[in-house]
């Protein structure tokens, strides 16, 4: 079992202000306890200021780093642990964290929302009057799961890329959902990754989507991105086998940015699922820095005040926070964001903290109304009531399953409405019965 670091604070790590002080509590873990680490190197990003030094710890003798928070946005930390010749202790995981600085302010930014919405628009109808047709497939792609057929597809486009996509198909008369997702995924690692039933798209940024997606310098280069992320949905939704209601599209790390370009100009998506929405590079201070918002990202904030259907997303606190955070406030959807703090390099530790936050435009104060609800467990609760929690800042919710009502239940408002994926369909953890 790795070694791996955690981070205390003394109050909810979104909830802190400017000019306030904040303490960073740091012990190192294994298997859940306490243990000792010698020496560590510690390195805090604070707004354009980086500080860096060394500490140890013990059981019941954490280390205490203070900071100022000195304008809206996230506090970085990341923690190594060296070994007696000052170097990187393997045995340890690296840890990458942050707080919260008044993080509603968070806002991208944008040009001309106007033309970014007419070159979306004629993006549609290019992609609508173009048919994409396959230039290469391999077929029958083994895989150990038998209830899926695997193909790798070229698919061409009205531009001079033509772009890679894998394709997973059950083996099933029923007509499923159809989920698009760019990320960077191997054939090795679809077995374990896809196992809902549904069609699977599966483009990686890597191939001609980088071009346009990543790298564009002007709006012509953003309505090429669309287009092809439209041509590659179109051309996915011509599947036999799709179900016709249930169309998801995904997005993992900078697959992200192709899946917002995607959601904003496609009107059949259900659902967006995001995770770990990011663009950095890894300094040699171990902070990842963020890149600088140029044209590209003015875009991508553009884009995502034009998507109409539920988002959800996951980020680490460790992992460009503030895009995540960005993307979240210029949304005018229903939507959802849990960071995630304590997820190291290569290692999820079992006491990660997930903090959530929601907003929903038909309920804007996500108030829960007592009465019968179906849980997401199968089971029916009663909300008996709502009430304030100054450690937290957020109201909780008091409920009670109606096959064990001795035992009071609690959780967050924003739990209480959160919702996600299962089986391709979008679902809540409580849905009102009535």
């Amino acid at each position: 079992m790795v070694k791996y670091f955690k981070i205390n604070t003394e109050k909810p790590v979104l909830k802190y202000r400017c000019n306030e002080k904040i303490c960073f509590n740091v012990g190192a873990y294994k298997n859940g306890k306490e243990i000792s680490c010698s020496c560590f190197k510690w390195t805090i990003q604070n707004a354009d200021e980086i500080n860096t030094g060394y500490g140890y710890c013990s059981p019941g003798n954490s280390f205490q780093l203070t900071v100022y928070a000195k304008k809206p946005g996230f506090i970085k930390i990341s923690l190594v642990a060296l070994n007696e010749n000052k170097n990187c202790d393997a045995s340890f995981d690296r840890f990458f964290g942050s707080v919260g600085v008044e993080v509603e302010k968070l806002t991208g930014f944008a040009d001309d929302l106007n033309e970014y919405e007419t070159l979306g628009q004629a993006a549609v109808e290019h992609a609508a009057a173009f048919t994409p047709t396959i230039v290469k497939t391999n077929q029958g792609l083994e895989s150990k799961a038998k209830s899926f057929e695997i193909f790798k597809l070229q698919i061409s486009s009205p531009l001079k890329h033509s772009f890679f996509c894998v394709q997973k198909i059950p083996k099933t008369n029923e007509k499923v959902p159809l989920i698009v997702s760019f990320g960077h995924n191997t054939l090795d690692r679809l077995d374990g990754i896809f196992k809902e039933k549904a069609i699977y798209f599966l483009c990686d940024p890597s191939t001609a989507f980088t071009k346009f997606s990543l790298n564009y310098q002007t709006k012509q280069d953003f309505y090429k991105a669309v287009l092809l992320s439209l041509i590659l949905v179109n051309y996915a939704k011509k599947t036999s086998k799709w179900d016709g209601e249930n169309l998801i599209v995904c997005g993992v790390g900078s697959g992200a940015v192709h899946a917002v370009l995607l959601a904003a100009f496609e009107n059949e998506i259900t659902f967006l699922d995001l995770r770990k929405p990011c663009l950095f590079n890894f300094e040699s201070n171990l902070i990842q820095k963020s890149l600088p918002l140029n044209s590209n990202m003015a875009a991508f904030f553009a884009a995502a005040r034009f998507i109409h259907c539920p988002v959800r997303m996951e980020s680490g606190l460790g992992c460009d926070p503030e895009m995540a955070m960005k993307l979240y406030n210029s949304l005018n959807c229903r939507r959802a964001l849990v960071f995630l703090q304590g997820d190291t390099l290569n290692y999820r530790a079992p006491e990660r903290i997930a903090y959530h936050l929601s907003f929903d435009p038909a309920n804007p104060t996500l108030k829960v109304k007592k009465g019968i609800y179906f849980g997401f467990d199968g089971r029916k609760y009663e909300v008996l009531d709502s009430v304030e929690n100054c450690e937290i800042s957020e109201p909780k919710i008091l409920y009670r399953a109606l096959d064990n009502q001795l035992k009071v239940l609690s959780c967050t408002q924003s739990f209480f409405n959160e919702f996600y994926l299962k089986n391709g369909r979008v679902v809540v953890n409580f849905l009102r019965c009535d």
